[in-house]
This record gives C-alpha cells, structure tokens and sequence, in this order.
C-alpha cells in the first residue's frame, strides 16, 4: 500500500475516534462506523483500479471465460489487424511484438493457469517478497494491537488474516481451491492483490467498531456510577455490608477480598484521575455487580 493511503486511513479513524465514537450526541454510530468503512474501502479501491496496469485479457480484448480455442480465434483476427504489413503505424513491428509475447501468457491452459495465479513468473522472487512482507506487517501489527484495548479488533484480524494466507498457500503453492471469479476482470494474483490492499480497511474497520463497544461500555459503567451515586440509601447499605463481610468466612468473605484486591488494582491505574469519593462509588458499584443488588432486596424484606 502507498504511504499516502495509509495515511489517509490513519486520518479517518482518528477523525472518527473524535467525532463519531467519542462523541455523546452522535446517534446511530455503528452505521456511521459501517459507512466510514465502506468509503474507505471504495476509495482504496479507486486508486488500486487506477493504477493497475491493464492484464493480458484487458489488453488483447480476450474476455477472461473465454476458452483456450476461442482465444485463438481472437488472437488470429488480432494479428490481421496489428501486423506490420497491414499496420501503417510506426510502431506497427514493436506492437506486433507485444501482442504475440502476451498471447504467449494464455496459449495454453498452463500457461494461462500459470498467469491466473502469478501474473508474470519472472518476477516470482518479487512476488514472494512482497507476500512476506505483507503478512510479517499485518502479523506483528494485529498481534500489538491485540495487546491493546482493543483486542478484539487485534484478534479478528489475524483470524482473517490467517485464514486468507491458507487460502493463498492453497492456492499458488499447491493450486488447490482455485476460485477464479470470472465475472471479475481480473485474475486471480489481481483478486489477492486487491484483497491485501483492501485489508487495511478492514482492519480499520474492526479498530472503530471495537472502540465504539468499548466507549458503550465505558458509557454504561459511567451510567450506573451515576444511577448509584444519586442512591444514597443503596450506597450507605452497600458500604455497611461490605465493611461488616470484609473479614468474614466463607463465600460472602471471600467474594469481598476478591472485590478489595480487583478495586486496589484498579486503583492503581487510575489513582491520578479519580477523586475519593468517586473511588468509593466505584468500590460501590463492584459489589453491587457481584451481589447484583439482592442483599438489599433481602434487608428490604426483613
């Protein structure tokens, strides 16, 4: 991929972290998300068709289901029409040329098999190159971003990632499992081509929607801080029960230390952001979510 489109992505999601995901007044943000993605990937893919240089198919006029005896067909009235003889233009010899070493490509079924999967088999070295590269990037990069917050964005990523470098293995290493898609005009090394330049959307794609389901749930947890925190009675009830089961036995005692260890852990953290008396509410709200509220119905009911 060229560093400016990779730039340009890099610019959308962060545009998209400050406008869309993080921004409270915005609704409907997994469409938005949705549609941003798919804007990226179509403009990714208007400059990958724009400067892809034409196939053998596109330049002889050869349609790509076309068979092996219909291609010589098209490719005799071809030679009529381009050969020196009948050809006035300057270029006429160097044209003729062209066309027969790119007939040459898909003369033959192996020959054409040989071009579906690796365009040009001079350069095999380049491909192979360039294919380690791009899955030693993409590799490394889902497996930092994994170990991020967002991990699950990390995770789904190099599950596609995987599972399209089988299919690659498949297919040009064992020419297994060949999908050729006729009714794209383009071959099958172009199609896998198109699907790596197309991964960074992707990608793009899972960050923003794992972010939004972070920020949601950051959302709610800022909710129910709120919802407790205006509870005086609920609070004053959670603090009481916690301070009388804290060294108590069994499973209720264990449950509370549990709660101190994952609070003070939390605390940590966050110490520089939050003040004491958020702090208590927070500890509030972690035993509420293991007690799930019920000792307060049972004090209720007694």
């Amino acid at each position: 991929m060229e560093v400016e489109t990779l730039a340009l992505l890099i610019g959308v999601g962060f545009a998209a972290e400050k406008l869309v995901i993080k921004n409270e007044k915005v609704k409907n943000k997994t469409a938005i998300v949705g549609a941003i993605t798919i804007l990226a990937l179509a403009i990714v893919m208007g400059i990958y068709f724009k400067n892809k240089p034409p196939n053998v198919y596109q330049e002889l006029g050869i349609s790509r289901t076309a068979s092996i005896e219909e291609i010589k067909e098209l490719y005799k009235a071809v030679v009529k029409k381009t050969h020196p003889d009948k050809n006035p233009s300057p270029s006429a010899h160097q044209d003729f040329i062209d066309i027969q070493s790119k007939y040459e490509y898909i003369k033959s079924e192996d020959a054409r098999l040989r071009y579906e999967l690796y365009l040009n088999t001079k350069e095999l070295h380049n491909i192979a190159f360039k294919t380690g590269i791009f899955y030693i990037y993409w590799l490394i990069l889902s497996m930092a971003i994994s170990r991020s917050k967002n991990d699950l964005a990390g995770s789904y990523s190099g599950i596609i990632l995987a599972l399209f470098g089988i299919y690659e293995f498949k297919v040009r290493v064992q020419k297994q499992f060949i999908i050729f898609l006729n009714f794209i005009p383009l071959t099958v090394a172009e199609q896998m081509d198109l699907f790596k330049v197309s991964f960074s959307c992707i990608a793009l794609g899972l960050l923003m929607w794992n972010s939004l389901k972070i920020q949601e749930v950051k959302t709610k947890k800022r909710q129910e801080i709120n919802e407790l925190a205006k509870n005086e009675e609920i609070t004053t009830k959670l603090k009481k029960f916690y301070e009388k089961n804290l060294n108590s036995e069994g499973e209720i005692g264990n449950m509370m230390k549990e709660i101190t260890k994952e609070f003070d852990e939390w605390k940590k953290k966050k110490q520089s952001m939050w003040k004491k008396w958020l702090e208590e509410i927070i500890m509030m709200v972690l035993i509420a979510r293991f007690l799930k509220y019920q000792f307060v119905e049972e004090e209720q009911s007694e």
